[in-house]
């Protein structure tokens, strides 16, 4: 299982599902951690399956780019929480629907200047999530940016201080992961600007931490832990000898509603 930034919650979370699933089906999960930037193609881990150190890849490391079909292993595989080069191997959720959830709680608000802040654009997860709000949020009627930085705390605190500095600054900030969700906090906080009096703000990770800040966070709650069953689950079935086909999951997605998002100020 070759995974980005083991320090990032949500993979301890789609981990646990892995590691249960793979118990369940008589095998057993080990981890690779490749840092996102320096993203290797498929074929280089070709070796582990030639020397029987691996019957599987479950590969978390896509990125979106110039088709790549010749790269792709022959060893049984599938990508995780990424979509691959071509159709047939990939393991995702329902990004669109969580961004959905993101932008009608906010029109309900009052909200009409959102603001998004994400990992890189190459990210496939990060793509769906920033063309999902795109369309949901002019289907509304609301105006929607986005700034790309590192998945970091201290890329959320640059992104946010980005933010801060135009006119007129949005009335509600979504925050792709944990990492940067504390640094644009931290760039909230110095900005003097109340949460949610001043700018709701929203995390596209959850987590039980995010209930016991100064000012709780309204998150969503994707399905983690059945995303890395489900992708156990394909990748047997294709050692298996099976042909595999897309899979999507969609449930449990839920909105989880803190304190961190109000009306709109006027």
């Amino acid at each position: 299982m070759v995974v980005p930034l083991l320090r990032n919650p949500i993979w301890a979370a789609i981990q646990r599902g892995a590691l249960q699933q793979a118990v369940v089906s008589g095998y057993v999960v080990m981890m690779l951690e490749e840092p996102e930037e320096n993203t290797r193609p498929p074929a280089e881990y070709q070796y582990l399956v030639d020397e029987s150190r691996a019957d599987g890849l479950l590969i978390a490391t896509s990125r979106r780019g110039p088709d790549a079909s010749s790269l792709v292993p022959a060893a049984p595989h599938v990508y995780l929480n990424r979509r691959g080069p071509r159709p047939g191997d990939d393991v995702v959720m329902d990004e669109e629907q969580a961004m959905c959830l993101f932008v009608e709680h906010l029109a309900e608000l009052g909200h009409r200047r959102l603001a998004v802040i994400d990992g890189a654009r190459e990210v496939d997860t990060v793509h769906r999530r920033t063309e999902a709000t795109r369309q949901f949020a002019a289907s509304l009627g609301m105006s929607a940016s986005f700034q790309h930085e590192e998945d970091t705390e201290a890329g959320g605190y640059a992104a946010a201080r980005l933010l801060l500095a135009r006119a007129p600054i949005p009335t509600a900030i979504g925050v792709g992961n944990l990492s940067q969700l504390f640094g644009v906090v931290k760039a909230l906080r110095e900005s003097g600007l109340d949460v949610p009096g001043d700018i709701s703000l929203v995390s596209f990770d959850e987590d039980q931490c995010l209930g016991y800040l100064d000012v709780p966070v309204t998150s969503i709650s994707m399905p983690l832990a059945e995303l890395g069953a489900a992708a156990v689950r394909a990748l047997v079935a294709r050692v298996e000898g099976a042909h595999g086909s897309d899979v999507m999951v969609s449930d449990p997605l839920a909105f989880v509603r803190r304190g961190s998002t109000g009306p709109a100020r006027r």
